[in-house]
């Protein structure tokens, strides 16, 4: 094959490639931009531990009801999406304040996940109790205690 044959081949398939799949590409390129400025992207370790404790939240909470014989509704499930839509939105929230005002000495959003995490970690102890799992009733109450604070 000549090179201006391999071109043309090339070129060809690099067409049929980009069509592919068209639109979930675009939206997928216009969204990243946007959760770059929505979320601080020196976070994202931090998203993800908070991300796996509310899977895990979810996890231990519907073993919690079914070894308590508790009823799952479909209503109590839905829960769990909108709680990590709502958390994105906080996190992002205060990602936006500390570039609206400037605030560089307080990192708002690590703190909004820290807080999001530690509530998170208590109903992950609450579940393991109510499964009949030993837990440190001392260090729960201490979480309890510095999360109303």
């Amino acid at each position: 094959m000549n090179h201006l044959a391999y071109s043309n081949t090339y070129i060809k398939h690099l067409i049929i490639t980009i069509k592919d799949y068209f639109y979930q590409k675009a939206v997928i390129s216009f969204l990243f931009p946007i959760f770059g400025f929505l979320f601080n992207v020196d976070n994202t370790k931090l998203m993800i531990a908070l991300l796996l404790l509310v899977v895990m939240d979810f996890i231990t909470g519907v073993i919690s009801a079914y070894k308590n014989k508790e009823v799952i509704t479909s209503q109590k499930c839905f829960h769990t999406p909108l709680k990590i839509f709502i958390y994105g939105i906080l996190v992002s929230g205060g990602h936006l304040v500390e570039i609206a005002t400037g605030i560089t000495f307080l990192s708002i959003d690590e703190l909004i996940i820290s807080y999001l995490a530690l509530t998170e970690f208590i109903s992950l102890l609450e579940n393991a109790d109510k499964m009949g799992y030993q837990t440190p009733k001392t260090l729960l109450n201490k979480l309890r205690d510095i999360k109303k604070k």
